[in-house]
């Protein structure tokens, strides 16, 4: 479904099914690149994706997956044809498994987004892909009753520096500045406090600049296995 005329309207799509609720925000962006910066594939986690063919002729996705130290381990290709979607789970594409996240280039602009949730159905989270790379960002939120885990992926072909900084609601800074290197295409997943290397139990957000565009989101989820939630890094 596509919606026209619509400047001035907020719109939210949710997705739901048993005990899962999820929600994303619908933007009016579409690009020939998108960036999906993590893969959750297990017993207990899945990963869905998505993306759309905005144009009315057809289009080729070129699919490059990396590992978490920036290598190609496999490639795919998928063909949509005009408007047509797609939609399919990292498990189904038969994603190697070191498989840490996947950047689509298409012949023509694209709009989708990612899902992350659990195999016992109780917790959904997802994201669109189009507002998710950036040289700054703002991590807007840190889960005080569960976990809040952060992924960094290099979207280029240059070694990246990155600066890490959290604080608390009055903005003042929470323990030290972290500096950390990626590699060309690497990807670093941790929870905060890891990433950070310090105890953020005063901290309410975290903030990251970088030489390079990365791809960035925190996903949070609390300690009862209830609830989650996925942001892009704010912009």
């Amino acid at each position: 479904m596509t919606i026209d005329n619509c400047a001035g309207i907020i719109g939210l799509e949710l997705f739901g099914g048993g005990q899962q609720l999820s929600g994303i925000r619908l933007l009016d962006l579409q690009s020939s690149t998108i960036i999906y910066p993590h893969i959750a594939s297990s017993e207990i986690w899945w990963t869905g994706i998505a993306a759309y063919n905005c144009q009315p002729t057809t289009n080729l996705l070129n699919f490059s997956i990396f590992n978490d130290a920036g290598k190609i381990i496999a490639k795919h290709s998928q063909q949509l044809e005009g408007f047509e979607r797609f939609v399919s789970s990292a498990a189904a594409l038969n994603f190697p498994e070191e498989a840490a996240w996947f950047r689509i280039d298409a012949e023509q602009p694209l709009t989708g987004f990612e899902l992350f949730g659990t195999s016992n159905g109780r917790q959904l989270a997802g994201y669109s892909g189009m507002e998710i790379v950036g040289n700054s960002g703002v991590f807007a939120k840190l889960e005080k009753e569960g976990f809040t885990g952060i992924a960094l992926a290099n979207s280029t072909s240059r070694p990246a520096r990155v600066t890490l900084q959290a604080f608390d609601d009055s903005g003042r800074p929470v323990g030290a500045t972290r500096t950390i290197n990626l590699a060309a295409y690497e990807k670093r997943s941790r929870t905060a406090e890891q990433l950070l290397d310090h105890e953020l139990s005063a901290a309410t957000y975290v903030s990251y600049t970088s030489d390079q565009p990365l791809a960035a989101f925190q996903l949070n989820g609390t300690s009862d296995g209830l609830l989650l939630d996925a942001l892009p890094a704010l912009h």
